[in-house]
């Protein structure tokens, strides 16, 4: 029983890993609308948030 144990913890000590690189294609920023449109009973409506922004690419470290 010891000695799977220790074979278990050799194996995930020792584990191999291979990095991928995967190249995703770029496009022009386009522009992404993020609204919020509440209108509760009782109320005037008139709170909204809405927030323009570009799309940035996955791996960008800056966002727009």
């Amino acid at each position: 029983m010891k000695k799977l144990i220790y074979i278990s913890l050799l194996l995930l000590v020792f584990n191999c890993e291979e990095v991928v690189d995967i190249d995703l294609p770029t496009t022009e920023p386009k522009l992404v609308i993020d609204a919020s449109l509440n209108w509760f009973d009782g109320t005037a409506g008139n709170e909204q948030e809405i927030k323009l922004t570009l799309s940035a690419p996955f791996f960008d470290a800056e966002v727009p």
